[in-house]
């Protein structure tokens, strides 16, 4: 009952079961590394005592020093060992060029409101604004410019 306690203890403190290793950890264990080898090759047990030390797994030191030693072999004077996940994670987002491509061939009364275009073109009214907002579509506007509505008012009051 103690151990389980104990196991429950430490995944409650941890908010992720892997360790994410920062820019300067993932270089001191590549400089740990660079030091503990031999004729460009590594000492035996260099990798699990790396491991170790920065309380990672052996195969992350692996993964860490196999990229430096793709960059060396390339010609790289120094290696880029941080990490990838910066160019990876998040939310992809969803593609709603064909919906919005759509909105010139809807009719007019249909494209008058952000709800009724909207339910046109099948995208939420939420979304659509996000939209908007961002600038990726110019919303529809009169194509009277603001001449011809002053002449139009002038020739209802004559």
């Amino acid at each position: 009952m103690e151990n389980f306690e104990v196991k429950n203890a430490a995944l409650q403190v941890r908010a992720s079961k892997y360790k994410q290793l920062t820019v300067e950890e993932r270089n001191g264990i590549l400089q740990d590394l660079l030091q503990l080898r031999k004729r460009q090759k590594l000492k035996h047990g260099a990798i699990n005592e790396v491991a170790a030390d920065f309380d990672v797994t052996r195969l992350t030191v692996f993964r860490i020093w196999h990229a430096a030693q793709r960059q060396y072999n390339e010609g790289k004077v120094c290696a880029d060992v941080s990490s990838k996940k910066k160019r990876k994670c998040g939310r992809k987002r969803k593609d709603y060029s064909t919906n919005l491509a759509a909105i010139p061939g809807i009719a007019y009364n249909r494209r008058g409101t952000s709800r009724s275009l909207s339910s046109a073109v099948d995208i939420l009214k939420s979304t659509l604004f996000d939209i908007f907002k961002q600038g990726a579509h110019l919303r529809q506007t009169t194509l009277v410019s603001s001449q011809e509505a002053l002449d139009k008012t002038h020739l209802c009051l004559n």
